[in-house]
């Protein structure tokens, strides 16, 4: 009954919002992330759709909460998935991805629906500086951990590199296929 509540809630809200691709499994999850406050781990077997479900939870919670930035980190392999998916989901997205250091590219990124960026574009000291900097000048953004396992403990350079930004978080999705 809750499911449907939200789903109407959605739809009266914001007409455009259509959960065509995802299942009723995946769209509760997808909820669950406005019901515990924005934190949760998706974690499910590589193709799946986790990735449309972080999109549907950002969808939700700005239905609810307002328009807000979502930082995107993963791997180099899945910078294309979610260009592809934001856009194939996402209406009228704004999204940059960060392909490398660019002082062009890191500008306005307040102004993007979503900015995906590289775990290894944080593995240099100057690069992870200059990109930080960028990320840190965006307001209480929402984060997806893509392949989230791969920060692998709060001791690494990795964490140690994202975990201001978590911090500040409105949201955190943390997408994994090795939840355990």
């Amino acid at each position: 009954r809750r499911y449907d509540e939200y789903i109407s809630a959605a739809k009266e809200n914001d007409p455009t919002f259509q959960p065509h691709n995802l299942t009723f499994g995946q769209m509760y999850g997808a909820f669950s992330t406005y019901w515990r406050d924005g934190r949760i781990l998706f974690g499910d077997v590589a193709g799946y759709g986790k990735t449309a479900q972080g999109i549907a939870a950002k969808i939700i919670w700005e239905i609810h909460h307002g328009k807000m930035p979502t930082i995107v980190f993963g791997p180099n392999s899945s910078k294309q998935v979610w260009e592809a998916e934001v856009r194939h989901d996402y209406p009228e997205p704004r999204i940059r991805v960060i392909n490398s250091y660019d002082k062009e590219a890191l500008s306005h990124l307040s102004d993007q629906d979503f900015v995906v960026i590289n775990y290894d574009s944080l593995g240099s000291p100057h690069t992870r500086e200059k990109v930080m900097a960028s990320l840190r000048r965006i307001k209480s953004p929402g984060i997806v951990l893509d392949e989230g396992q791969l920060l692998k403990g709060a001791r690494t350079r990795r964490f140690k590199s994202v975990k201001p930004i978590l911090d500040r978080a409105a949201i955190l999705n943390i997408l994994s296929y090795t939840p355990f």
